[in-house]
């Protein structure tokens, strides 16, 4: 009988073991092309006061590898920007059916920075949720996990454009800055 049990036992554990899992998709990392960024900006880019760069030099504001990308605004009424990740492929789109969360590692400068997470398909339609859901930004490094589930009913995730933040003056505060590293998608 206690052969018996202990065989139960295993068969429980290994039940609770995915030993399929797959890898993480990286999105982004910093350290090399994944796949291609973008920034916007308006309502006239060219007045809106904002920076987007590779930071390789202040070891502080990266959390893995060699880089991390800085994000900085400071915004007159009605201004926004926001920085992404293309992912649509020549046109077919990204499937993330399966995809369960998407992953990042997120630091402010002064902590209590805010913004919108933002998910596009092919066919225009884009959700977003806020950052705070999630978690408070502090000036240490801390993952966001964000469950694709979370994201309103209508994005089409067998066809995925790109995943972006934006930041505006109602969800960003009138300036911040913020440091994000390794973009990950998990099943």
């Amino acid at each position: 009988m206690k052969a018996i049990k202990n065989i139960m036992f295993i068969v429980f554990v290994f039940n609770n073991i995915n030993l399929f899992a797959q890898a993480p998709v990286p999105i982004q990392t910093f350290d090399g092309t994944v796949y291609s960024e973008f920034i916007y900006a308006g309502p006239n880019d060219n007045e809106v006061d904002y920076k987007s760069e590779l930071n390789y030099n202040d070891t502080r504001f990266i959390k893995e590898g060699d880089a991390s990308r800085m994000l900085k605004w400071n915004f007159k009424k009605g201004q926004y920007f926001g920085w992404g990740v293309n992912l649509s492929g020549g046109g077919k789109g990204f499937d993330a059916s399966g995809i369960k969360f998407l992953t990042f590692w997120v630091i402010g400068i002064n902590g209590n920075e805010t913004f919108q997470i933002k998910i596009k398909d092919m066919k225009g339609v884009e959700h977003q949720v806020q950052s705070r859901k999630y978690l408070k930004v502090s000036t240490e490094w801390q993952e966001i996990k964000v469950p694709l589930s979370d994201f309103p009913s209508g994005v089409d995730f067998t066809r995925i454009e790109n995943i972006n933040l934006g930041f505006n003056e109602i969800a960003s505060g009138s300036s911040g800055t913020i440091y994000i590293d390794n973009f990950q998608l998990i099943y």
